[in-house]
């Protein structure tokens, strides 16, 4: 954990960790990539894709690619909507008992999955690609269940690199040869049991890049610059129904 903060008047708390996570079953799903489809929502079953060109300049799987937009993402129990730059959003409706409370909140920026395992007969790995997934901005607005809205600015926000070109410490041990570096970083935010969150509106700005040093460039996969929010919620508790006599 490199950062965390408090809001103003609920006890939330975020923290940024240096990993791509493990994706558990969450309620949704609203994510983007460099590949098709370019933004996508999923929740349950229900799901939804759009295409879009993130640079023009973009038109072959080596060339460069440098883009910043926006991302915006309403969620609710009778609606969930995400679109990214100017796009048109994507919508899944929803019902107003689909879930009690939202609980936690994960924004991602990953490199994808490691394409190359390094072998014991290689004198050396091949250059790594260029490739930048980086969150400027994230704005998070919470609405409770009486209509009660919380709005602040994150202070940790997810970016992944490569190379990632950092000075060990003197006093940590080296990398071995099977070490594998991170493909990802995440912000987690929690929000604690006695507040009732119904509703959360998430606003932001992304940067994707890669190919741009001509001695770094290699072809795009499809997941090579992606990210996420991940929307954790606590299921209505399930009413019973008395037996008649």
């Amino acid at each position: 954990m490199v950062s965390a903060f408090p809001s103003r008047s609920i006890d939330t708390t975020g923290a940024i960790f240096d990993d791509a996570p493990k994706l558990q079953a969450s309620y949704l799903n609203a994510g983007f990539r460099v590949g098709q489809p370019q933004y996508y929502l999923k929740k349950g079953k229900a799901d939804a894709a759009g295409e879009f060109t993130w640079d023009p300049s973009h038109d072959a799987p080596a060339s460069p690619i440098h883009c910043t937009a926006s991302v915006s993402l309403d969620v609710s129990p009778t609606q969930a909507r995400w679109s990214v730059g100017t796009n048109q959003y994507l919508t899944i409706p929803g019902k107003p008992d689909e879930f009690d409370r939202i609980r936690e909140i994960w924004v991602i920026a990953s490199l994808g999955p490691q394409k190359r395992a390094r072998r014991k007969s290689d004198n050396a790995d091949p250059p790594e690609p260029q490739r930048l997934v980086q969150w400027n901005n994230l704005e998070l607005t919470f609405i409770d269940e009486r209509g009660g809205q919380d709005r602040w600015s994150a202070s940790c926000l997810p970016i992944i690199q490569s190379p990632r070109r950092l000075r060990r410490a003197a006093t940590r041990p080296r990398k071995s040869q099977n070490q594998v570096a991170s493909r990802g970083q995440y912000a987690r935010f929690r929000v604690p049991e006695t507040e009732k969150i119904v509703e959360i509106q998430i606003r932001g700005q992304i940067t994707l890049s890669g190919n741009l040093a001509y001695e770094q460039r290699a072809a795009m996969g499809r997941d090579d610059l992606c990210g996420n929010v991940i929307i954790f919620t606590d299921k209505r508790p399930s009413r019973r129904v008395k037996a008649k006599r």
